[in-house]
Order: structure tokens, then sequence, then C-alpha cells
């Protein structure tokens, strides 16, 4: 199922701002590193404790949240620009995990720290905690 959303991220249509269009190709990218780990996993040793297969999984994990991030954006995005349903914090998120994997961004990615802070910090202004729920705080 997981897989399955990192593909679907990569093939959706760029759609018409920078933001979706580089959100897209950083997906591909994933799923090309995705695609590249089937081979290592199937020849890797059956000994789960082995340093190779431990790296394997780490890798193939981090392929798994990014799918996850897809995701959850996904089904954000119905229409009313809720900030889960927006592409800034996907890309943020997406690009951490990139880096993680030593998988160099397609070409010039926009920069999302500023609208991902900009929601964060009026959060908290405005007495809302930073969790995916966007929870009133009680105190």
């Amino acid at each position: 199922m997981l897989s399955g959303l990192l593909r679907a991220g990569a093939v959706r249509p760029d759609g018409a701002d920078a933001d979706r269009a580089a959100l897209g190709a950083v997906a591909r990218r994933l799923l090309t590193e995705q695609r590249a780990l089937r081979r290592p996993c199937r020849t890797a040793g059956a000994d789960p404790g082995a340093p190779a297969a431990r790296a394997l999984a780490d890798r193939q994990a981090l392929l798994w949240l990014a799918a996850a991030v897809l995701g959850v954006r996904e089904a954000a995005d119905d229409g009313r620009g809720l900030f889960l349903g927006g592409t800034h914090w996907a890309l943020l998120a997406l690009s951490g995990i990139a880096g993680r994997l030593g998988v160099p961004l397609p070409g010039p990615v926009p920069d999302p720290r500023a609208p991902v802070w900009a929601e964060l910090a009026g959060r908290v202004r405005h007495g809302v905690d930073c969790d995916v729920y966007a929870t009133r705080l009680l105190w």
C-alpha cells in the first residue's frame, strides 16, 4: 500500500505551480531510489542482523515514510486549503528524507521553510498545537 502511494505521487500531473511540480519531481526521484533497492533486497543475505540488511531496511523505511507523507497530503487535499493538503510541509519532509538517503534533489526546488514556519508560528499565536490535527491548546 505505501509503495503505491509513492508511485501515485510520482505519476500525478505536476500541476500549475512550482511547488506541485517540485513535489512530483522529488516523488519521482524517491521512486527511482525505491526501484534501485529491489535487487539488493532480493540478493541480501537472510540474516536480518547483518549490517547490509539493516542498511537496506533503513533505506526502505525512509522510502515508506516518504510514501506516508504523500498519502497524508493527498488525503488532506480536499480543496479547503488546509495545511496538510498543501505542498509546503510535504516538500520539506520529502527534502529531508531525500537528504537522509543521500539522494540529490531534482533541479531547483522551492524553499518551503518560510510558509511552514509561518503556519507553525500562527498556530502558536492562536493557541493551536503543531500536531497534524491542529488541536486547541488547553493551557
